[in-house]
């Protein structure tokens, strides 16, 4: 029997307008009634946005949520963190300054939002979760010195591009000590509007070292004393450009 269920977002637990079916929050409210299974949000989103959807979805989902890629697992009810594992500023000035030597189009997440550089802003679309949430995405006219200012851990940060754009620079983002970076992904684009579009954008989400959904996982599963062969996750089956998986969920 499973004791723990966990769910990605985007395309899982969600429909295309970010919110939550009602067939969806029955079906694992029931599970948790019945059988105590606890169902665990597991996203690379903001800690902020996870908590936002996990209210939506009844007593059930206020236990435990995991954020930014297992960056952050946070105990609801108990308003604590049991995992929190930012970027260092050191780390985050060598990622600003490799980005700035070739003009690299990058973000970063805090426990609340995203926040990117305007002028980047005509490559996104707009993103129904913050319009549910009655907040703007969070544009900085100068990024660099918001990050270095913020006062916020930074547990995630993504660079952007296209594949030419980034795939001769990538070793060197790898050689930060004390990073990682996940696989290359494919990030969903407006309509392309003109030559500079016509060719799909790839990001890499760069987190501390050892930072993992698998791991934040692990910790959970002991805190609660709960076996491996006791836990399920459910998650879309992602489309695949080439060797790349599918957008950030």
């Amino acid at each position: 029997m499973y004791k723990m269920i966990l769910i990605d977002l985007d395309g899982t637990l969600l429909n295309d307008y970010k919110e939550i079916p009602e067939e969806n929050i029955e079906a694992i409210n029931r599970l948790y009634d019945r059988f105590g299974i606890i169902p665990v949000i597991a996203t690379a989103r903001p800690l902020e946005v996870a908590r936002y959807i996990s209210r939506q979805g009844g007593r059930a989902f206020q236990k435990y949520i995991l954020a930014t890629n297992g960056a952050m697992l946070y105990d609801v009810e108990n308003d604590e963190y049991l995992v929190n594992k930012s970027i260092g500023e050191g780390q985050l000035i060598q990622l600003i300054e490799i980005c700035e030597k070739y003009d690299i189009e990058y973000e970063i997440m805090t426990s609340e939002c995203e926040v990117a550089d305007v002028i980047y802003s005509y490559r996104r679309v707009v993103d129904p979760m913050y319009d549910n949430m009655g907040v703007k995405f969070n544009y900085q006219e100068n990024l660099r010195e918001y990050i270095l200012g913020s006062q916020q851990p930074i547990p995630l940060f993504a660079i952007s591009g296209t594949e030419e754009e980034l795939g001769q620079y990538v070793d060197e983002f790898r050689r930060i000590a004390e990073i990682q970076m996940s696989a290359q992904c494919l990030r969903t684009t407006p309509e392309a509007d003109s030559e500079s579009m016509l060719k799909p954008l790839v990001y890499y989400d760069i987190m501390r070292k050892g930072v993992t959904k698998a791991s934040a996982i692990e910790v959970l599963a002991e805190h609660l004393g709960i076996a491996r062969e006791e836990v399920i996750a459910i998650r879309r089956q992602r489309e695949r450009y080439g060797d790349v998986a599918t957008s950030r969920t």
